[in-house]
């Protein structure tokens, strides 16, 4: 038996051809018969009806959300083109975002503290801290004349005890009180340590993770097409619920440029060109 070449030439007739003719997506029809050609190099033309299908060449992509929830909108409709990445569908997300506004204001609060550590206290702390030193510093002096005064007048007894010890107690307290203020400009003076720096960059860095983790939640409500296509078919709209627990998409997009004819031809009729 001699080995033939042949091709194979459709015409769809019906709704599939005028969809095409009309610039609109198939959108998976029902099978419709289809002519086709068995044509020989050497031989005549045989012509055979079989059932068949016009798809795109491209498998055909489901497409929903990675969340559940009810679909705020859906941007498109069935027969237009879309691009990959652009946005198809949008689910309720009121939460997420608000979610997520928190998580970008822990993390500018936790950057903040980091960038004062690593600042140090400003000028006007400093110049503030240093005056209380010295503010303290003239007061032990002055309580410490008046204890003096007072015990010499203790001693030649122009002073009570009583007075004497007012006098003293007054003088301990404002040396207190300078002893706080000078730890107090020390603490502001010096630099941070080094394990406050490394516990706010820690914070800062957990901080930055729940950001990212939020924008991920937000950005899932977010449907978008993920091939340059046209939707065939609108399965879901909005105020419909979605479900990850549920495999039912929001649309379907596939690649009608190049169409692919199914068609389930008779052995019969293939025996019969071959025979020829």
């Amino acid at each position: 038996m001699r080995l033939l070449l042949y091709t194979l030439l459709v015409i769809v007739t019906g709704v599939s051809a005028q969809l095409i003719i009309a610039g609109q997506s198939p959108a998976v029809p029902p099978p419709q018969p289809v002519s086709v050609s068995l044509e020989p190099l050497i031989l005549g033309t045989y012509l055979v009806a079989a059932p068949g299908r016009v798809e795109p060449a491209s498998e055909e992509v489901a497409v929903g959300a990675s969340v559940t929830g009810l679909v705020r909108a859906v941007a498109v409709k069935e027969g237009d083109r879309v691009e990959r990445g652009q946005i198809i569908a949008e689910i309720e997300n009121d939460d997420y975002k608000a979610t997520l506004a928190k998580a970008e204001a822990a993390l500018r609060l936790h950057e903040a503290e980091l960038l004062r550590l690593n600042n140090g206290a400003r000028p006007q702390e400093r110049r503030q801290a240093q005056a209380a030193v010295q503010e303290a510093e003239a007061v032990v002096k002055n309580t410490a004349i008046n204890f003096e005064r007072r015990r010499a007048l203790a001693a030649q007894g122009y002073a009570s005890q009583e007075v004497l010890d007012q006098a003293q107690r007054e003088n301990s307290v404002a040396r207190q009180r300078l002893e706080m203020a000078r730890q107090k400009f020390a603490l502001i003076d010096d630099r941070a340590r080094d394990e406050d720096i490394a516990i706010a960059q820690a914070q800062v860095d957990v901080a930055r993770a729940a950001r990212d983790e939020a924008q991920a939640q937000v950005d899932k409500t977010i449907v978008r097409s993920p091939i340059d296509g046209t939707v065939l078919k609108v399965t879901r709209h909005a105020g419909e619920l979605v479900s990850t627990f549920i495999d039912l998409p929001i649309v379907t997009v596939g690649d009608v440029s190049k169409l692919l004819v199914r068609a389930d031809v008779d052995e019969a009729d293939i025996g019969r060109s071959s025979s020829a």
